[in-house]
């Protein structure tokens, strides 16, 4: 028995041309005009042997959707044809099959020798699914849990996976996505590495830890890792699994245990230590041991300057003892300001703050408590400040656009390099109005972005036409105006103004446009040739019907050719290049059919209107009246009736158009099967309503009515 090959290709005549081809090797052929149509006969027919898919397809499925959806369905071979050669499109298919990709018009040896290359790769495909079989009852007894998904849609699972995820059947979580069984804190890096695995096509072999979530709402701690791999012709990440919950709950009562410790200690956030009259240390707190390096067991009864040694941050040189001050003047004192403390590991501290006399009852000193604290970050963002101010001035410096800071009164109060070379008539800039400086006018201007920008609180931005200092032309800028807010009330404080020349880019667009109503008529002028050269056609074949007489009657195919050099006449006579008015077109396609085929007068009643479709469904749409126009000239209309050709077009709520045609005369005969034809015109006419989407009916009599349903849209 022939193996059968399903051909999937939108347009319906080549879709007769290949299968004839394709036949010649021994082969049995069906048709899809369709994705849809695709999916559905693999579904409906187990002896599909291969699939032949189109990729351009026009609407509804591509033929790489039509392909994934098949291969759902069933394990099958499919090969991709196409016209297309781009890098783009060959990858796109690389990820469905790897079965081939051919090109159009390379010849049917090309084909044919794809086609069995993608049998021979199938066969293969077979015995390595029967090893998979094998690998799969290892995994389905693996003690560790073990799962597959594709596309995040989890595929299959082991009976350690079911016990893991809390489920009593394959039932309850096959076919969900592994991110719900993942805790969400943990799904960016989830998916960023399934996605390295699927793209890279490689394993990660560092394990990592995360939260899953159990069908019962509870979470347990586990440890993953992946690998790809292909499972029913998808491919897919294996994930192992092994279970870490004791131990991550081991780690989360040390990490509680220290955390509820380090709040402890830094609860008091000054460093406190405590001498007596001499100078001895006394009590210390934990603050004052981590700045100073020392524990309270070993400082004690040290002399302070001993465990506390301070130095002038920027002459090095050591700073007073402030307990040797206070005792001898009995005040409170201040430390310096840039004093640095050195620990006993060298590491050093900015400090601040102050030591006081400690007195008793009767007032007499007993000894000295020294308050101080660590402002080393304090300077570190100060520092920064200034950093980050020099930074943002270097930044707006080196900005090629004009950068302006204005308050909420449109005076000028900051300006970057290029503002002030582009105004420098008018230096100094800052303190003046922005639209005296940079417009010379007493005016706020119209349009002015930046007014409109401390009205609405939003971004703002304009074109403006301007004359610059020395310019012969006129300049074009773009101008942006971005709200400045207090951070704290969110109060507006004044507009940052960006204003960049724009006049290359607007000579550029003026000839963009230049170079569109060009290749419009270009587009016009090659309808024109188009249409000359089907004419030429036409009248050639005509010559040749009138040398050969009775021989040869070529006159249907003129016809038709005729259908096709009305289209490029409109279109040349249109101000639309894609784009055709349907009355006008029948009615000279009518008109010429009728003048071309018969002698005597046909009245033809358009009732069209005015309905406007691309070009390409218009050409199916005028050879299937010019095949029933014709029809009725040689096999309907009668001498004792007018002859009366009727043609309507109307557009329903579900987007199909429904036109009737119909002529008087003679019915139309019982025996013929609209629907099996044995004519070429009438199969013609079906094979066209079926590229279109649609369907025909046709009423008999007592004279001929053709009802079709089309879908038009390209």
């Amino acid at each position: 028995m022939p193996k059968k090959i399903l051909l999937v290709e939108d347009q319906a005549i080549l879709a007769m041309t290949e299968s004839k081809m394709i036949e010649k090797y021994g082969y049995s052929v069906e048709t899809a005009l369709t994705g849809e149509k695709a999916v559905s006969i693999v579904e409906n027919n187990s002896d599909i042997d291969l699939v032949l898919m189109d990729i351009n397809l026009g609407h509804g499925m591509d033929g790489t959707e039509a392909a994934r959806a098949i291969l759902k369905k069933r394990s099958l071979p499919i090969i991709f044809l196409s016209s297309y050669t781009d890098p783009e499109v060959v990858k796109k298919t690389e990820s469905i099959t790897a079965y081939g990709y051919v090109v159009k018009n390379t010849g049917e040896t090309v084909l044919i020798n794809a086609i069995k290359m993608a049998f021979r790769l199938h066969a293969s495909f077979k015995n390595e699914q029967e090893s998979e079989a094998r690998f799969r009852s290892m995994v389905e007894h693996s003690p560790d849990p073990m799962f597959i998904h594709t596309n995040f849609i989890l595929v299959y699972l082991n009976a350690a996976s079911r016990r893991l995820f809390g489920a009593s059947s394959n039932e309850e979580v096959l076919d969900t996505s592994i991110l719900d069984r993942i805790d969400p804190a943990y799904h960016r890096e989830a998916i960023n590495r399934i996605n390295t695995m699927v793209k890279s096509h490689q394993a990660i072999s560092k394990r990592i830890e995360q939260e899953y979530i159990r069908l019962d709402g509870s979470r347990v701690w586990v440890e993953v890792s992946g690998i790809p791999i292909y499972f029913k012709g998808e491919l897919g990440i294996l994930t192992t699994v092994r279970e870490i919950h004791e131990r991550k709950l081991r780690e989360q009562q040390i990490q509680e245990s220290r955390e509820s410790l380090r709040i402890t200690l830094n609860s008091i956030g000054d460093g406190v230590i405590s001498t007596d009259i001499h100078g001895n240390v006394v009590r210390m707190n934990p603050i004052a041991e981590e700045l100073t390096g020392w524990t309270i067991s070993e400082a004690k009864g040290k002399k302070l300057e001993e465990i506390f040694q301070i130095q002038n941050a920027f002459s090095r040189e050591t700073s007073p003892n402030p307990v040797a001050r206070v005792i001898e003047t009995g005040e409170t004192v201040g430390l310096n300001n840039h004093t640095i403390l050195i620990s006993r590991t060298g590491q050093e501290h900015q400090i601040a703050d102050s030591a006081a006399p400690i007195k008793d009852s009767s007032g007499t000193i007993s000894g000295v408590v020294l308050v101080f604290r660590d402002v080393t970050e304090e300077y570190r963002k100060n520092r920064e400040l200034r950093e980050s101010r020099d930074y943002l001035n270097a930044v707006l410096s080196s900005i090629q656009d004009g950068v302006s800071v204005l308050d909420t009164n449109l005076n000028i109060t900051y300006v970057n390099p290029v503002m002030e070379k582009r105004h420098r008539h008018m230096m100094p800039l800052v303190g003046k109005k922005c639209h005296y400086t940079y417009h010379n006018s007493d005016q706020i201007c119209r349009p002015c972005p930046s007014q409109r920008c401390l009205l609405s609180g939003k971004t703002e931005k304009d074109v403006i036409q301007v004359s610059a200092e020395g310019e012969k032309e006129p300049e074009w800028v773009e101008v942006y105006s971005y709200p400045l807010r207090d951070r704290e009330t969110g109060k507006m404080q004044g507009v940052i103004e960006f204003v960049r020349n724009i006049t290359e880019r607007k000579k550029a667009e003026d000839r963009l446009i230049d170079a569109v109503e060009e290749k419009e008529l270009l587009m016009k002028e090659l309808n024109h040739r188009v249409k000359n050269n089907l004419a030429i056609i036409s009248s050639l074949l005509q010559i040749e019907t009138a040398r050969l007489g009775s021989q040869l009657d070529l006159s249907d195919i003129i016809s038709r050719i005729d259908a096709i050099r009305i289209i490029h006449e409109k279109l040349y006579q249109s101000d639309k290049i894609t784009h055709i008015q349907l009355g006008d077109y029948i009615q000279d396609l009518l008109e010429t059919v009728f003048s071309s085929f018969s002698d005597r007068p046909i009245r033809i009643d358009n009732r069209i209107g005015n309905i406007t479709v691309k070009t390409k469904p218009a050409v199916s749409l005028g050879l299937i009246v010019n095949e029933i126009a014709v029809n009725a000239i040689k096999h309907g209309f009668t001498t004792d009736k007018e002859a009366v050709f009727s043609v309507s077009l109307e557009e329903n709520a579900d987007s199909y158009y429904y036109m009737t045609l119909s002529n008087t005369g003679r019915p139309f005969p019982e025996n013929v099967d609209i629907h099996n034809p044995a004519s070429l015109g009438l199969q013609l006419v079906g094979t066209l309503v079926e590229q279109l989407n649609g369907s025909l009916d046709i009423q008999k009599s007592p004279q001929p009515v053709f009802r079709l349903k089309l879908s038009l849209k390209d």
